[in-house]
């Protein structure tokens, strides 16, 4: 047994096992959101939720796919006991930011979906907060290498 793994929390693991499934998700939700057709947009939500959907920009788009594709990186780099996953984790955050500041500054998704829409970017960053503040000890620890 190495001497990282020593001292490793016996939580460790399944910490970080849940922070994969839950980025990977995020990522599923993603692909979800660029499989999203017009027509399915005007068949399945009301006008104005499909109106901001549409209007989506791209930039906002990539930022979700950044925000998923490097926390489900950081997970997977935090469950094999990588430092990297602070900078993947760093990175998401930064891409979450970036989505949710399109999402609530520049429209007003707030008033189309009501208190309801504060519940997961608010998770979100909460999560992702928790998963940078965790690599950090971790490195710190010894328990990343």
């Amino acid at each position: 047994m190495t001497e990282n793994n020593k001292n490793l929390p016996s939580w460790f693991t399944l910490v970080a096992s849940i922070a994969l499934v839950w980025n990977l998700l995020g990522l599923m939700s993603f692909v979800a959101h660029l499989m999203t057709s017009t027509e399915m947009l005007d068949a399945t939500m009301p006008a104005n939720e499909a109106a901001l959907f549409k209007d989506y920009p791209m930039w906002a788009t990539w930022s979700f796919g950044l925000a998923v594709i490097s926390g489900s990186l950081g997970a997977l780099a935090l469950l094999l006991k990588k430092r990297l996953s602070l900078i993947l984790f760093m990175l998401s955050f930064i891409a979450v930011i970036a989505q949710n500041y399109h999402a609530f500054v520049l429209v007003d998704s707030y008033a189309v979906y009501g208190a309801g829409s504060l519940t997961m970017p608010v998770l979100v960053l909460v999560i992702g907060g928790y998963l940078i503040w965790l690599s950090v000890k971790g490195s710190k620890e010894g328990w990343l290498k």
